[in-house]
This record gives C-alpha cells, structure tokens and sequence, in this order.
C-alpha cells in the first residue's frame, strides 16, 4: 500500500470523505501496477481513471464552494486545475518515458495528502460551521 488512509485524512464531511478515499485507492492501484511485472501496460488506465474521477471529485467539492460562499474558491480551483494539469502530463510524459514512476508516485502522496490535510480541511471546516455533514 502506497497511501494509507488515516484518521487524519478524514474532514467529517462524508460525501468528501468518501471521494478522498477513493483517490487514495487508486493512487495505490497505481503503485500497485508498477510494482507487478506486466502492470506498467496498465498505467496510461489508471491514470486516466485517476484524472475523471479527480474531476469529479473536483466538481463536488467546487459546487459546495459556490453553495456555501466559500471565500477561497478560486485559489481551491486553480489547485484543482494544476492538479489535471500535472496529471495530463505525466500521461504524456510516461508514454515518452520522459518521466519515471517515482515522480508520478511521489508527486501524487505529496499532492493528495498536503491538499487533504492543509486545503480541504480548510473548506471542510468552513462547512461544518455552515452545519454540512
């Protein structure tokens, strides 16, 4: 397991929650991949899946924002934006083996977990006095 989901992580806003932890586990379905001989022919998927559900995710978090008047939501989408960005890269990057796993790897725990602990928990805390679970 390349992240481990810890109580930590968690905001108290269930739907948020329950997305984090599904970014986690296919961020460890990726390390996962890598780690299998034969798996690297399933990165470019994995990927791909990681980048539309961290849109998804993205989305639902953007539109509490926007209900609840959240003040920082710009700088939150542009995280969000360089977030598919760097990802779209390293897509084309690993096809052209101009970028190794590791920096994927270590790029994806050092983004997610950071933007969970220091800008969700943030939001998730302006929610809250909004009174969202």
């Amino acid at each position: 397991m390349f992240i481990i989901w810890e109580k930590k992580y968690e905001t108290n806003i269930t739907i948020i929650d329950r997305q984090h932890l599904k970014l986690v586990e296919i961020t460890n379905q990726l390390f996962e991949a890598l780690e299998e001989s034969g798996g690297r022919q399933m990165i470019p998927e994995i990927l791909q899946k990681l980048r539309e559900y961290a849109q998804i995710h993205f989305r639902t978090e953007e539109e509490l924002m926007e209900r609840y008047d959240y003040v920082d939501i710009i700088l939150h989408q542009n995280e969000h934006e360089d977030f598919i960005d760097k990802i779209t890269e390293f897509y084309g990057k690993l096809e052209r083996q101009e970028a190794s796993s590791f920096e994927l790897l270590t790029f994806l725990r050092s983004w997610i977990t950071h933007h969970i602990l220091e800008e969700d928990m943030q939001f998730a805390k302006y929610l809250k006095n909004k009174g969202v679970q």
